[in-house]
């Protein structure tokens, strides 16, 4: 199970979404998208790893800004595993 706020796990575990590409995500939506609890995407907003807007009483996170956070992670997941003896 991923415990909240393991970068490492929400890299493995993103998919790109069977729906399709919406510019803006709900949270829920995003931690759908991540596989992880809406409480550990509201801790990635707050420790300020995924910027959001606000339209409204609304708050979204757009999809490259997940994107982006994902590719973040595989990249510091790899270099984390690349020094590792085989």
């Amino acid at each position: 199970m991923t415990q909240p706020g393991d970068d490492d796990n929400v890299c493995k575990d993103h998919q790109e979404s069977k729906s399709p590409r919406r510019k803006f995500l709900t949270i829920p939506e995003a931690a759908e998208e991540l596989n992880i609890g809406e409480r550990s995407v509201w801790r990635l907003i707050k420790d300020g790893k995924l910027p959001t807007y606000h339209f409204g009483d609304s708050t979204r996170i757009k999809r490259e800004d997940l994107d982006a956070y994902v590719e973040r992670c595989r990249k510091l997941r790899n270099q984390r595993h690349s020094g590792r003896k085989k």
